[in-house]
């Protein structure tokens, strides 16, 4: 009884399997901010297609932090990317970045979590 509880609950709450979000680890390049990208924006390397996300790339890609608010994410946790990718910027650190090709900005996806680790 416990398994098939676990099993239907498994089935009801997983995660679809083409979900366009995934995650990366890679050092920021460039930061960005005007009006054409969303307000603020930063490089990472190139997002591997293995991904299977559609997003803008190349050897280097760039992604919104929407410091605009066009998603209702909220500007404030934007802002907090955007200083999180400075940090990492000026230390030469890479970051881990989860990225979503559901919402974009000029063809630019969004980057909703960035996490810095030392």
């Amino acid at each position: 009884m416990a398994l098939a509880l676990v099993v239907l609950f498994t089935l009801l709450f997983a995660p679809p399997s083409d979900s366009a979000t995934k995650t990366i680890r890679s050092p920021i390049y460039g930061i960005l901010t005007g009006s054409g990208i969303g307000g603020c924006a930063i490089q990472i390397g190139a997002i591997p297609n293995s991904t299977g996300l559609s997003c803008r790339s190349g050897d280097r890609s760039w992604l919104t932090l929407d410091c605009a608010g066009y998603f209702g994410k909220g500007r404030v946790i934007a802002h907090n990317n955007l200083d999180t990718a400075r940090t990492a910027l000026l230390t030469d650190s890479r970051l881990t970045v989860t990225i979503d090709d559901s919402l974009k900005v000029g063809g630019y996806c969004y980057a909703n979590t960035l996490i810095l680790f030392r």
